[in-house]
């Protein structure tokens, strides 16, 4: 429901440097790569429950994504975005295996949006990348929460997929 006010803001913020960043030799698709690697950093760091270096790897993470995208606004990155946000629920309940069942109801509806995110649109959504990132940081400031936190966001995700359905039948 944020990330149009985020992407806003972060453009102006990035706008003014594209032209040094693309003449420094940074390439979208680099800092895609480093993106991804920075947001694999932090699932690591949440199976090891070591919480605060997860915290700045997923920053990290949507820091190098957002100039990526300020870049090459072409959405490069979705699928890296979609493999991120489910390898930290996965990796979440490997390091808390007591979390496993709330976390594949959490995969399992986060798929289900996935799938519906094509049906992407004008539309305010429920659930968009920038409710993940505060979901996650949530996840790791107060880990002993997470299976609750992740049944409570599944239901966001089914009620997100169920809206997104409805405005793509809708035209």
């Amino acid at each position: 429901m944020i990330d149009g006010f985020i992407k806003e803001k972060t453009t102006q913020i990035l706008s003014p440097w594209n032209n040094h960043l693309l003449q420094a030799g940074l390439k979208p698709n680099l800092l895609i790569i480093a993106s991804f690697f920075f947001g694999l950093m932090a699932c690591l760091c949440v199976a090891f429950h070591t919480y605060i270096p997860a915290i700045i790897f997923i920053l990290l993470n949507r820091f190098f994504d957002s100039i990526a995208a300020n870049l090459n606004p072409m959405k490069i990155s979705s699928s890296l975005d979609m493999i991120f946000f489910g390898s930290f629920v996965f990796f979440f309940s490997l390091g808390a295996t007591n979390t496993a069942m709330a976390a594949a109801t959490l995969l399992f509806a986060y798929l289900i949006r996935a799938a519906f995110s094509k049906n992407e649109n004008d539309h305010i959504n429920i659930i968009e990348n920038t409710e993940i990132v505060i979901f996650m940081i949530v996840c790791c400031l107060l880990p002993q929460t997470f299976a609750a936190m992740a049944i409570f966001f599944a239901i966001l995700c089914m009620v997100d997929s169920t809206k997104r359905f409805y405005d793509g039948m809708r035209g």
